[in-house]
């Protein structure tokens, strides 16, 4: 299969201070940025324009992948990665932190085969945070995980916008390992936002 990398980003924002209201908290879609061979094809980057959705339950920063695999039956490591910078736009009167993350992929590997996937996180402020795990077994994953407020990952002050960072990278070797949502095009990777009105 090639590889196509294409994106939906949406952003839920709610207010449990002032029922009916949500903070008009937004993507800056002309600062929005994709770079590396997993984002792109021909020169040109393969993405949606970014979504915005707005409820009651928190916010939520989704991206839908299409294709970001590494499909590799071979001795030779082949590796392929993306990195999304996206710029987050904070109205007066609320402040937003970044509470976690959550991604999910799978592998089909031979039985001398072996993946890895790597996930970075930066937030100005931060130290910023990684993810990483390798597989020698055929499987489908699942991870979560938060951030630490002693590490900067706390609220961003009062109106303040705030950009977020991402870097996927994914190797195989003898096998095949992909970022993927499944048939139903469900987000394969998803930030939760938590705010609070100051």
């Amino acid at each position: 299969m090639k590889s196509i990398a294409s994106f939906v980003l949406g952003l839920s924002m709610a207010s449990s201070a002032f029922a009916g209201q949500v903070p008009e908290v937004v993507i800056d879609r002309g600062g929005v940025e994709f770079s590396g061979r997993g984002c792109m094809e021909d020169n040109l980057p393969l993405i949606s324009v970014p979504q915005l959705t707005n409820n009651e339950s928190g916010g939520n920063l989704d991206f839908i992948f299409d294709g970001f695999e590494v499909d590799n039956f071979e001795a030779k490591t082949l590796s392929r990665s993306c990195t999304i910078f996206t710029p987050i736009k904070v109205p007066p009167g609320y402040r937003v932190k970044v509470k976690s993350v959550a991604f999910e992929g799978e592998t089909d590997l031979m039985a001398e085969g072996n993946a890895n996937i790597s996930v970075r996180h930066r937030l100005a402020g931060t130290v910023g945070a990684a993810y990483s795990e390798s597989f020698d077994l055929s499987e489908t994953f699942e991870v979560e995980q938060s951030f630490n407020v002693a590490e900067g990952w706390d609220y961003r002050g009062c109106g303040e916008d705030f950009s977020l960072k991402t870097t996927i990278k994914i190797r195989s070797r003898n096998g095949y390992i992909s970022i993927d949502g499944g048939a139903l095009k469900q987000p394969a990777l998803s930030y939760k936002f938590e705010y609070d009105h100051c």
